[in-house]
Formats: C-alpha cells, structure tokens, sequence
C-alpha cells in the first residue's frame, strides 16, 4: 500500500467525514467491509485490534487493499503496547 502522510489522511478524513471501525475474524468478511467501503466513497478504514489472531488478519487484508483497493487507507486500533504495535508497523 502506499503511503500517506498524516495530513494526507487528515484531509481524506475531513472529506469523508466518517470512518468505519471495525473487526471480524473471516478475511472474506473484512475484504468484503474494505470494498465496500471504498466503493462507496469512505476510503479511510480502520481495523481493530480486538480478536483472536487480529494482526495476522490485518496483515492480509493489508495485503488484500494493496492489489485489490488501492484507494484505501487502512490503519489499525486499539494497539496498547509496543510489541503488538511493531507487529503492524512491520505489515
């Protein structure tokens, strides 16, 4: 995925006006949420840190958004300590 600068996702944001938080363990699920998503305009996306093996599915659908929706902006939440946290930096 590229990468923005926190003012790139600042104004995305502000264009928008909303941002969809959201969790699910299914990977089909999350990329049918990230499609959907963009296709209807909303191109920020942020996906929590709260399941079971959360990280790994991050890092799919991150993988997933690279080649497949490539106008999103996919960050992660709910990260509290910083192993979790070098976990997804490093995706």
């Amino acid at each position: 995925m590229a990468r923005y600068t926190r003012l790139q996702v600042n104004n995305t944001i502000l264009e928008t006006g909303v941002i969809p938080v959201f969790y699910n363990g299914d990977l089909s699920i999350v990329r049918n949420i990230a499609r959907s998503c963009a296709a209807g305009g909303i191109k920020v996306l942020e996906f929590t840190n709260r399941g079971d093996h959360a990280w790994e599915v991050f890092n799919e659908l991150e993988n997933y958004c690279r080649d497949e929706v490539p106008n999103a902006i996919l960050g992660a939440g709910s990260v509290i300590d910083a192993g979790t946290a070098a976990q997804y930096i490093n995706s």
